[in-house]
This record gives structure tokens, sequence and C-alpha cells, in this order.
């Protein structure tokens, strides 16, 4: 990419550094500071454009460096390439659109590499977004804590096991399904997008088996779980 530097500008590109006037999250809980104000200006890493907007990752000069706050910074080297007066990072969970007018000035441009990484840890970030939404929808659904309480929800199953159970419970928009397995108390959260092409969830309150080649997800239909409940609803008849 070009390096550019100068005037705030109509176009605005992937890996260009702006001065922007950035606002702050009023529903990040996590931060330690009481923001007074709506917005900093700030030094900010452009996503992209849309329209009228650009969408702008938060660049700032204090590490976090513990936690979850880790994977989310990618440091950055002051350098005379993408203008930055100090040494920094790009805080890939700070992703904000702003208006065009909103940015005053281009100070210059980041590598394709450091923009490469930063786009792979977005994109880590909105999955694990989204996984705690999930577990979040299941701990909020009473017939799930009515039915398991105390249950362990794991959103990361481990993808070199299979899993053998009942489908308790399926995503609000189909995103993921819920399977509670024959033994222990958890409940294993599995992601829609890792099946086949065209292939559906499995139904709720049938039984599955779930097992994975490679990334790939495969669910099969449970013939011995089945069969199992048949005989526990037999015995319950009688």
């Amino acid at each position: 990419m070009s390096k550019v530097k100068g005037e705030a500008q109509n176009t605005y590109r992937e890996g260009m550094v702006v001065w922007a006037d950035y606002p702050f999250d009023k529903n990040d809980t996590r931060s330690v500071f009481k923001h007074t104000e709506s917005s900093k200006e700030r030094p900010c890493l452009v996503l992209n454009q849309e329209g009228s907007g650009v969408h702008l990752f938060k660049i700032t000069g204090t590490e976090r460096g513990f936690g979850a706050y880790k994977e989310n910074e990618i440091p950055v080297k002051a350098d005379e390439y993408n203008g930055l007066t100090k040494d920094s990072v790009i805080r890939v969970d700070n992703l904000v659109k702003v208006k065009k007018q909103d940015v005053q000035e281009i100070l210059g441009c980041v590598d394709k590499a450091i923009m490469s990484v930063v786009k792979e840890r977005r994109t880590v970030f909105e999955q694990e977004r989204e996984k705690r939404q999930w577990v979040a929808e299941v701990k909020n659904s009473k017939e799930i804590t009515d039915r398991f309480p105390g249950a362990k929800i794991y959103e990361k199953p481990n993808e070199g096991m299979s899993y053998d159970g009942e489908v308790v419970h399926k995503g609000q928009n189909n995103e993921f399904f819920a399977l509670k397995p024959q033994k222990g108390n958890a409940l294993m959260l599995f992601d829609a997008k890792k099946l086949p092409e065209g292939e559906k969830l499995p139904e709720k309150d049938t039984h599955a088996r779930v097992s994975f080649h490679g990334k790939e997800m495969q669910v099969h239909p449970s013939r011995e779980r089945t069969n199992e409940r048949g005989h526990e609803r037999g015995s319950r008849s009688r």
C-alpha cells in the first residue's frame, strides 16, 4: 500500500493510520477509566470505508498486556512510515464506524503483514464474542436451567473427541446447538458453521453423535442412546 500523508481526504483505504475523533464505548464495563467526554482525538487504523463512514481500530500507547487484552493487542513500532510518535498497540476489540468528517489527518500506513494479523485477530475476536453470546443465551434459558441446574457450559468442544447425547437447545437463529452428553454434568455448544455445506442442525429433543473430520463437524443419529431411552420409557409405563 502506498504511503500517504497529509490532510483528510474523501477516500480512506485499509491500513491507513489516521488522526480521528474516536468515540468511547459507553458499554465497555472493563475500562478502568471513567469517561466524561463522548470521544477523544487519537491515532486510529483504517479497516475500510463504507459509504460516508470509515471503520477504525483504536490505537493506544497504553498496553494492557494481560488476559484477554493481550490477545486483542497488536504491537506496532513507531516509525516514519506509520507516522506514530511512540510505540503503540492496535486494539482489535475496539472497532467503530465514524463519519468521514471525523477523520482529521492521514499520518501514514502500517505494512501488509501487520494488517493481515489485525484482520485475523479481529476474526477470532468476533468468533469468541459470538460464543460468549451463545453461553449467555443458554444460561438465560429457564428450560435449560430447570432441567440441568449447575451444568457447566463449554463453547469450545475438543475437536479430537466425539460426543453422544441429547440435543437440548438450538440457537435462536440456528447458529448453534447444545448437546447434553450421556455422562457428566456438562452442556456442549457446537457451531453450525462447522457442518458440511447444506447440512442442517439436528432437531431438538433428538439424540445425536457429534464427531469431527479435521475442522468439519459430522452429526449422526445416536441409535444406541435412542434405544436406551426407549427402554426407560417402557419401564416407566409398566
